[in-house]
């Protein structure tokens, strides 16, 4: 009968330490393995990015959690991690890890900038994409005149094919003849408002506010059946930025001197070069759900031909309350307001 009970005590003794090197076996394994530990973040703002997929070369992986951090089990040796999320670009990088190495990998991914369809309001003065217009229409970005250094919007204008300037009237495809004083064929709006003077029909496109520009969409051929007798020619519409979730500074200074004449007698400055000079400013900001858009330009110009000198100063803002209880409902107040004084030049006294 003791024989008997020594060998169940045995038996139960050897199932439990059998049982106990099934569970601490993979443990130990378990503790001796790399781990990577880090946050992922936005490289512009440095939020965290919470549900960032992140693989290993064996295809195991994790997820950030609502903070951006992660924490995953790697294998000794050499192994290439990959992070991928949605809208940023995918990043990877390879580690050497040893064994038990706990290592620190924190990472700051980029947004993923790509153009997808654009939209237009030009055309049938409702948003739809550029690709569904049946009108030949041309778009100008605002990176396009950012990356041009234009100093004016009728530089800009002068980029987009059959468009034409001839004393400051445009004309698209030769279809406005020179007649300047008497009326434009060609409507110029600033966000969908005429920006023709009620007098002659001119447009003051120093009165165009490029500091705060979202894009400016043109309309090659006869548009008066949308916008009237002032569109016969075509509609350059130009539209204003609002801001983004992301406050935005911008400041833009620009200078430059008029070259010296071949014919002496018409350098009428003497020793001292004439110069042009300016500054544009913008600053637009989320508060909540108003929106709110400032900006302002500073200009100096001496002129090259003798007293055309230009001195302005031009100041713009944009304001817009999204309602909290109709969905789609804004209102705002734009204003723009421009002071400037220069004279008019006739014709050197020497010349």
């Amino acid at each position: 009968m003791v024989s008997s009970n020594h060998s169940n005590a045995m038996r139960q003794l050897f199932a439990s330490i059998t049982f106990l090197w099934f569970i601490l076996l993979p443990m130990s394994l378990l503790a001796q393995s790399p781990v990577i530990q880090g946050r992922v973040t936005d490289a512009a703002t440095g939020t965290p990015l919470p549900g960032v997929n992140i693989s290993m070369s064996n295809q195991h992986g994790v997820a950030t959690d609502a903070n951006g951090y992660y924490s995953i089990t790697a294998e000794t040796g050499k192994i290439k991690l990959l992070f991928q999320f949605v809208g940023y670009n995918s990043e990877s990088r390879t580690l050497e890890l040893k064994t038990g190495e706990e290592r620190i990998l924190h990472m700051a991914m980029h947004e993923q900038a790509q153009m997808l369809n654009e939209l237009v309001v030009s055309a049938s003065r409702y948003e739809e994409k550029i690709s569904d217009v049946i009108v030949s229409m041309e778009t100008i970005s605002l990176e396009t005149i950012e990356n041009t250094h234009t100093m004016s919007i009728e530089t800009a204008l002068q980029q987009v094919p059959g468009l034409m300037f001839l004393d400051d009237q445009v004309s698209i495809r030769g279809g406005n003849g020179y007649s300047y004083g008497v009326g434009s064929r060609v409507l110029l709006m600033l966000d969908d408002l005429p920006m023709l003077t009620g007098a002659g029909g001119e447009a003051k496109w120093n009165f165009i506010p490029l500091e705060n520009l979202s894009q400016v969409e043109v309309i090659k051929g006869a548009s008066s059946a949308l916008y009237g007798s002032s569109a016969l020619n075509g509609v350059i519409n130009i539209r204003t930025a609002y801001p983004t979730a992301t406050p935005k500074t911008s400041i833009m200074v620009y200078s430059g001197l008029y070259g010296k004449p071949k014919r002496n007698e018409i350098a009428w400055w003497g020793d001292a070069t004439p110069y042009y000079t300016g500054a544009r400013l913008n600053h637009s900001r989320m508060i909540g759900n108003f929106d709110l858009v400032v900006g302002a330009h500073l200009m100096k110009d001496a002129g090259y031909r003798e007293n055309e000198k230009e001195e302005s100063v031009r100041f713009n803002i944009n304001t817009r309350y999204r309602s909290k209880k109709i969905k789609g409902l804004s209102y705002g107040v734009n204003g723009n307001a421009m002071f400037s004084r220069g004279g008019n030049f006739l014709l050197w006294m020497d010349g």
